[in-house]
């Protein structure tokens, strides 16, 4: 766990651990001027079969240190002692139980369901920013990003090894109450988002935020009536996607998320063909995109994107 000025929510968060059946927790503490470290004792206080290490490090800024090195010092040294470590913010807590799934097994992280109280419910898209949340001590693994920060193999882009979403337990994050609170949490990020983008030029999950971000804040110029500024957000967002889009197509799905957003750009700049598009595989599933085209070969990719791994699946099960 990593912790700054959050004497509201970290006992629930603790409390949630301690009703998994964790009994260690290690918290990177950045110099907190609320009471933080008072709800942390009186937690211990009252649940004294939990045993919680508190390390001091620096405050979170852009440019001097990053969510990547605090997460880092909230892992370092426990490969001594443990064989797994779930991580989580303070503004979430965890519902239901993981352990039966530590056993000996083969992978080497799981991810586990998040739930933002302004998104929607688990059935909903697949979420592009879905960390493995437990992860093996093992693997050597390191958390890499300024900001949205992964543990991986590696280094940047070297992914969380052999993964597996786990169909039980949820993590609830509680930090995105309504607009007005995502707004401040997304200004507040910005910096580190664009921190990142220069020391990690090459993160392929930036590649994706970036283009979220640029039109988030070309949404906020159109709120602000400033249509130059909107004007100039929408041309770098369609040019960021047409150069990265191969990067922004591989989380989950960024495809179809990625298309919109350019879309939703393009529709400011007055560009584009409208374009809509439902596929429905053999299972019963549906996929639809719709958007604004500026080259066929752009619904090309998409359609490869949504048949490729369907036709895989198909030629392997008829053993071809």
């Amino acid at each position: 766990v990593i912790a700054y000025n959050n004497q509201n929510t970290i006992g629930q968060m603790l409390q949630s651990l301690s009703k998994t059946g964790i009994r260690h927790v290690q918290i990177a503490h950045g110099p907190s001027t609320d009471r933080t470290l008072e709800v942390i004792d009186d937690f211990v206080c009252d649940n004294p079969w939990m045993d919680i290490d508190v390390v001091d490090v620096p405050k979170i800024q852009a440019g001097s240190y990053g969510f990547d090195d605090a997460r880092n010092a909230s892992i370092d040294g426990l490969e001594k002692d443990f064989s797994w470590v779930l991580w989580l913010d303070t503004d979430e807590f965890i519902v239901g139980s993981f352990m039966p799934y530590l056993r000996n097994n083969a992978f080497d992280s799981m991810a586990i369901h998040q739930h933002h109280f302004t998104c929607d419910p688990r059935g909903g898209p697949t979420q592009i920013d879905r960390p493995a949340r437990l992860i093996r001590t093992d693997r050597n693994m390191k958390f890499c990003g300024k900001i949205h920060e992964h543990a991986e193999i590696g280094g940047v882009n070297g992914g969380p090894g052999y993964s597996y979403l786990l169909p039980h337990g949820d993590i609830f994050h509680t930090g995105y109450q309504n607009e007005a609170v995502r707004k401040e949490r997304f200004l507040r990020n910005l910096p580190f988002l664009e921190w990142d983008r220069a020391v990690n030029p090459d993160r392929d999950l930036t590649k994706f935020l970036w283009l979220r971000d640029l039109v988030h804040m070309m949404r906020f110029a159109l709120q602000e009536q400033n249509h130059p500024k909107a004007m100039e957000l929408a041309m770098e967002a369609v040019s960021h996607y047409n150069e990265h889009w191969k990067q922004i197509m591989k989380f989950g799905n960024g495809a179809t998320a990625g298309f919109e957003y350019c879309s939703e750009a393009r529709k400011v700049l007055g560009l584009g063909t409208p374009v809509a598009n439902t596929i429905e595989l053999g299972d019963g599933r549906r996929m639809t995109f719709s958007g604004l085209i500026e080259h066929p070969d752009e619904l090309t990719r998409l359609v490869e994107w949504v048949l490729n791994p369907e036709c895989e699946k198909d030629r392997k099960a008829r053993g071809l």
